[in-house]
């Protein structure tokens, strides 16, 4: 593509993605496209047109959130999960996590708590300690998408690149829970997890 640039924009707003709608894409040629920008937005669980893409109908009195799609991608279908780094956008999709990876990120821990020793102090019992990870805390996700202009700068199309859970937690001092904190997850690329909600009923 000649004359190809790309300029980040970071938005935080409120925005609805009718993911069932986004399966296909019209062609287009590389000789039709001048130049790309890349955009990130951000998409917020508390405002109301935004519901539809947290918690979707999947079977008729079923839902499902989006966040459980995407893990059940990684850990069911081979959807690649990749390192969110917090600041530098050049280094995403760069390097894959693994499924252990993923549900830290998502807050999920195991390890095992021991329970009773012998008199020489070996440890002679342990009880495995699980804490789930918690859909209800992925609060936001950031959208990466690709717009697609021509030659005289119009805009001919938009790209959904890929998408990131951000998670909301608390440190374990903060027991009044009053500075909450944010952690992305990890990115998905959309054409990875695109045929998985495309299979659900939206």
């Amino acid at each position: 593509m000649k004359n190809l640039f790309a300029f980040i924009i970071i938005m935080s707003i409120s925005l609805q993605i009718a993911v069932a709608q986004i399966n296909t894409y019209k062609k287009i040629g590389s000789d039709e496209v001048g130049s790309i920008k890349i955009v990130y937005k951000r998409i917020f669980k508390d405002s109301i047109q935004n519901y539809p893409l947290f918690y979707y109908e999947k079977a008729e009195g079923e839902y499902i959130s989006l966040v459980e799609a995407i893990v059940n991608g990684i850990l069911k279908s081979g959807v690649t999960a990749y390192r969110a780094h917090i600041n530098d956008c050049s280094e995403e999709f760069k390097i894959i996590l693994t499924e252990e990876e993923v549900m830290e990120s998502l807050g999920e821990y195991r390890y095992y708590q021991h329970t009773a020793y012998d008199n020489t102090g070996n440890i002679t019992d342990s009880v495995l300690i699980e804490t789930p990870y918690n859909p209800a805390a992925i609060t936001s996700f950031l959208v990466k998408e690709a717009w697609l202009y021509d030659f005289y700068g119009s805009l001919i199309d938009k790209r959904l690149v890929g998408i990131c859970p951000v998670r909301k937690y608390y440190r374990e001092d903060d027991i009044d829970k009053t500075e909450p904190r944010y952690r992305k997850v990890c990115w998905i690329y959309y054409s990875e997890l695109q045929p998985i909600l495309s299979n659900k009923k939206h």
